[in-house]
This record gives C-alpha cells, structure tokens and sequence, in this order.
C-alpha cells in the first residue's frame, strides 16, 4: 500500500486481520496456519478508490499504479526464480 500512497493512490486493507483472528473470537484460539488462505489475503489484498465522484484522472492515476506495482512484483519475483534455477537453491553457483 505504501507504493500507492507513494503515487497519491488511497487504498485500506478490508480486513487487516483475518475475522477469525479478532479479539472477540479469541476464545476459539484460531491461529494464522489454521486459516492459511485468509491469512495470506490480509497481508495482499486492498481496497482501491471507487466513489461516484472518482474523475477519470484519479481512476487512470490508480490504474497505472496498480499496473506498476504488479510489474515490479513479477519482475522481484522471476529475479528469485532465476536466482533459484541457476544456484539450484543453494546459494552457490554451479561448477562450469
């Protein structure tokens, strides 16, 4: 979310803890692995503007925003992708 701010871009996590994991459930003693999936959405997903007065300037502004960030995930994620096909996961390079 800091990317958006960042790029003037408003934007709030729904639930930044999982339903299960609020205080008044607490008696259920739900831990994050015992909700993997929605523990993964609280840490990922957002809200984005949307309001009826939302000018076609701010929406193309969140747009590329949100274009840009997925770009610069993917790209971080196949660096880690490559880095582990070539170092096998080791860390080391392998012998030429």
């Amino acid at each position: 979310m800091n990317f958006l701010a960042d790029r003037d871009v408003g934007s709030f996590a729904m639930y930044p803890t999982p339903v299960p994991l609020l205080p008044c459930y607490a008696d259920l003693a739900y831990k994050p692995e015992d909700i993997p999936v929605a523990a993964e959405y609280a840490d990922r997903v957002v809200n984005l503007p949307i309001f009826p007065h939302l000018r076609e300037d701010e929406v193309l502004t969140a747009a590329q925003a949100v274009v840009i960030s997925i770009k610069a995930s993917i790209r971080e994620s196949m660096t880690e992708l490559i880095k582990l096909a070539v170092l096998g996961g080791s860390g080391v390079a392998p012998p030429n």
